[in-house]
């Protein structure tokens, strides 16, 4: 079952800066973690969801990274090339000095910190002239891709839409997320990855480590409650984050769409519970009682370490001394 309602599609080629962003309350300031009116997405439903006390205490505000620099510059590029100027500002290689010469650009100097303040109130993010030339042969990879190379001829981009959880304590916790590709025809949604390696054999691993199953499954099952369609497929444009930036695409199990809907759920679930009654459980609180001892966890081997403890020949040491 379906659990987001009033569901709504806000926007197109949605700006990915006022993504991180939360809403400003009737006291003029950013709402923050632990208040009933956050905006969830899926990033920091799974870092809650990882250890809800950690999450609490850490009290961010944007979760602006730069890594997400990186994601907005590249999806600028690819999706909307003619905002670049208005969303990114280009760090200049010099600054002119009071005697009226020239110098390399140095956050340090009065100068550039002008620059840069000025730049930052103006809501641009700065980036370097190598970072843009990078990006510009990442997005050349993903162009040459055939297989995207349609999709992205034919698909709605950026796609921004919030949705509502209603949980069983009452509370009603808001939710957002913006889709990178959602093709016209058809019934799959694209998301754009940045990783070390683009691997298939591997990016099952990254999908279980970094919660991307449940971000697919939050993505299908808030945008069909959108558009009451029915999309069940979900691919992913994995980059790999250095040169050459190769590119694989690669569709999910719905298998593992399924496990992924199974944790966005238990993740809210536990959320509403911190919600109501203030209580946000830590690493120790997480586990399961029949590997604690007095509330302490109990740390065991794993099998494979057993396994490969036993694998070593006990007799190695004396027919080394032998051979020599």
């Amino acid at each position: 079952m379906n659990p987001f309602k009033n569901a709504r599609i806000i926007s197109d080629n949605y700006d990915g800066r006022l993504y991180c962003s939360q809403p400003i309350n009737e006291n003029g300031k950013r709402i923050g973690r632990g208040d009933p009116n956050y905006v969830m997405n899926r990033s920091a439903l799974m870092d809650f969801s990882e250890c809800p006390s950690r999450w609490i205490r850490s009290r961010a505000g944007d979760d602006s990274t730069k890594s997400t620099d990186w994601g907005s510059l590249v999806d600028c590029l690819l999706f909307e090339p003619c905002k670049l100027t208005e969303r990114f500002s280009l760090q200049p290689r010099d600054y002119p000095t009071e005697k009226g010469d020239t110098k390399p650009w140095s956050n340090n100097a009065n100068f550039c910190k002008a620059w840069n303040a000025a730049e930052e109130k103006a809501g641009r993010i700065i980036i370097k002239e190598a970072d843009l030339l990078e990006a510009e042969l990442a997005i050349k990879r993903i162009v040459e891709c055939d297989v995207v190379t349609p999709v992205l001829q034919e698909s709605r981009s950026q796609v921004y839409a919030t949705a509502e959880y209603h949980d069983r304590t009452g509370l009603v916790i808001p939710f957002k997320t913006l889709m990178d590709l959602v093709p016209n025809d058809g019934d799959a949604i694209w998301d754009l990855k940045t990783s070390k390696s683009a691997n298939p054999s591997t990016w099952a691993r990254a999908v279980h480590q970094f919660g991307y199953h449940a971000q697919a499954a939050i993505e299908l099952d808030i945008y069909n409650a959108a558009t009451k369609q029915k999309r069940e497929r979900f691919f992913h444009l994995v980059q790999e984050n250095f040169q050459p930036y190769e590119v694989c695409v690669m569709e999910l199990d719905p298998s593992f769409i399924s496990l992924g809907r199974t944790i966005y759920k238990q993740a809210l679930e536990e959320y509403a519970y911190a919600l109501s009654t203030g209580h946000y459980r830590d690493f120790a609180q997480l586990q399961p009682s029949s590997r604690c001892v007095g509330g302490i966890p109990i740390v065991s081997p794993e099998s494979w370490m057993i396994e490969k403890t036993s694998t070593v020949d006990p007799d190695w040491m004396s027919d080394e001394k032998q051979t020599n």
